[in-house]
């Protein structure tokens, strides 16, 4: 199509019989602590790797590593759902579980490359989440990329383009690291303990 300026009619309609699918797994306590650590993930880009395929892929990992663990102090929630508005709608229908025994909670997303390690912290900074991540974070790499909770919103704002851009590409991705990644699950579950 040449440049210039042009019009679009998206003709579409709401039907109230529409579904949504998410999926999501609970592994109780060992001690009958019914405090949750709730671990997502999404699906909704199928074409991009890093963005779609290393968070699932771990998830799934830590799903095993931790019904195999003889001790746990938490509950653990594993959502897998669409981005955004499949959390929105998790949340809706789960709200009133969600906000009476979640105590941590983290999204695995964009982590099957060799970029920096990143964390956003929570609204107030001293959550379980964050202590456990920036204790952990600390051990695992030497110049993490830490944001606060505003500077997601410019992040997502600003740098949009660039976040599907690298996400796309096949090449930036490297399934080795997957391994890695578990590790470091494994890595916030023996320090998450140690912090009480």
């Amino acid at each position: 199509m040449p440049d210039g300026e042009y019009h679009a009619f998206i003709d579409s309609e709401f039907k109230d019989d529409g579904e949504l699918n998410y999926a999501h797994i609970i592994i109780s306590s060992t001690t009958g602590n019914t405090k949750e650590i709730l671990i997502s993930s999404y699906l909704c880009h199928p074409q991009m790797a890093n963005n779609e395929l290393s968070g699932p892929a771990v998830w799934s990992e830590l799903i095993r590593w931790v019904r195999n663990l003889k001790h746990r102090e938490y509950t653990y929630r594993f959502v897998i759902a669409p981005e955004t508005i499949g959390s929105i709608c998790y949340i809706n229908r789960n709200f009133k579980t969600l906000k009476e025994n979640v105590v941590a909670g983290f999204v695995l997303s964009c982590i099957g490359d060799d970029g920096d390690y990143s964390v956003v912290l929570s609204p107030d900074e001293n959550s379980l989440s964050d202590i456990a991540t920036l204790h952990t974070i600390k051990h695992i790499t030497k110049e993490p990329k830490i944001y606060k909770f505003i500077h997601l919103v410019y992040f997502l704002v600003f740098f949009y383009q660039f976040y599907h851009y690298m996400c796309e590409e096949s090449h930036l991705f490297d399934e080795s690291l997957l391994g890695i990644r578990v590790s470091e699950g494994v890595f916030l579950e023996i320090y998450k303990t140690h912090l009480r």
